[in-house]
Formats: structure tokens, C-alpha cells, sequence
């Protein structure tokens, strides 16, 4: 250690007061796998090579005050801001709106978003009516429209890199949300 140099004890305890070693390690290892299976089925299911073959998805699961638990080792960039998405689906619906079966998806840029092909959803997690958690996906879609094939485009301004989804819920209690607001401006 360089001289004058200290460290501070972090305030997170591993494994969190009050929880047993083993306990810790069998919720982990849950919430990991969970992720993983979340991963797995994104692959085997789409219709996108982009999201069977390249993998450009990424998954996890949070806590009800949005604190990451795990995530699947897929695309990091995704990672990374998926949380600033996942924050701005619940300030336009917040928690206590929520009921098992919604959906919010959203790729706005200045939400949180990476860009306009990546698309985030959000979904809350029930256990006996209670909100415990929330399961969150990225991936990359195709082509949203935009000023060049695939929606990438080298304008100068968002607009013209295509379809910029505010959050919006495209789900409510587990049925396609046929009157789903996609209207220009804030929302």
C-alpha cells in the first residue's frame, strides 16, 4: 500500500447481516441462474439472429428499490445502463401502480437507454402481492426505422435514428396493452 494511501472498509456486509453463509450462497446462486435461464430462453425463442446467433441481449434481476442482484453474462455495454432504464419506467409508473403481468418497455437515449435499437423491459416480480423484485431485458432490435438500413444513422439529431419509445406499458396484467400510448412528445 502506498504510503498515505488508505482504505475504507465498505459499509455492504458479505454475506448481509443476517443472513447465513449458506443461505447467501444458495440465493446467489439462484438469482444467477434464474438470470441464466432468462438468458437461455431470450435465445432459443427470438426470431432475431442479432438476438439468436449474436447474443446482443442482456438480462437482471433487481431488488424492489432497484439494487442489481445478479445479471447473465451477457453484453456488458447493455449492463451497464440498464439500471438509469429500469429507474425511468418506474418514475413514469411507479411502483405501487404496478400488478403482476405488466410490462414497461422503453429505449430512449436520454432514459437510460443505450441507443435506439436496444430495447428494455421491465417487469415487476409478485410474491403474495407484493412487489419483491424486478426482471429486466435488453436487446437489440433490427431496425427501428431511422435514416439509413438497420436504424443507423448518422443525423444530427435523435429523431433521425428512428422510433424513440418513451416508457411506455405494452403489457398489463399479462394481456398486450392494445391502447398503448405511442404519441410524440414527453410523456
Amino acid at each position: 500500500m502506498p504510503k498515505g494511501v488508505t482504505m475504507q472498509k465498505s459499509s455492504l456486509a458479505f454475506p448481509p447481516d443476517g443472513v447465513d453463509p449458506i443461505t447467501f450462497e444458495v440465493l446467489r446462486n439462484t438469482f444467477k441462474y434464474t438470470c441464466d435461464r432468462m438468458a437461455s430462453i431470450m435465445q432459443r425463442t427470438s426470431f432475431s439472429p442479432i438476438l439468436a446467433d449474436v447474443l446482443d441481449f442482456s438480462n437482471a434481476i433487481y431488488d424492489p428499490n432497484l439494487r442489481l442482484l445478479s445479471q447473465a453474462a451477457n453484453c456488458p455495454v447493455h449492463l451497464a445502463a440498464m439500471q438509469y432504464s429500469a429507474d425511468a419506467a418506474l418514475k413514469r409508473f411507479p411502483k405501487e401502480t404496478l400488478k403482476p403481468g405488466d410490462v414497461i418497455a422503453l429505449n430512449d437515449p436520454y432514459q437510460g437507454g443505450t441507443h435506439i435499437n436496444d430495447i428494455t423491459f421491465t417487469m415487476p416480480i409478485f410474491h403474495e402481492g407484493e412487489i419483491i423484485g424486478f426482471a429486466v431485458s435488453r436487446g437489440h432490435w433490427m431496425d427501428l426505422g431511422g435514416g439509413a438500413a438497420g436504424g443507423q444513422s448518422f443525423g444530427t439529431h435523435v429523431a433521425a435514428e428512428g422510433l424513440r419509445l418513451p416508457p411506455i406499458k405494452i403489457y398489463e396484467a399479462y394481456e398486450v396493452n392494445l391502447a398503448c400510448p405511442l404519441k410524440s412528445g414527453p410523456p
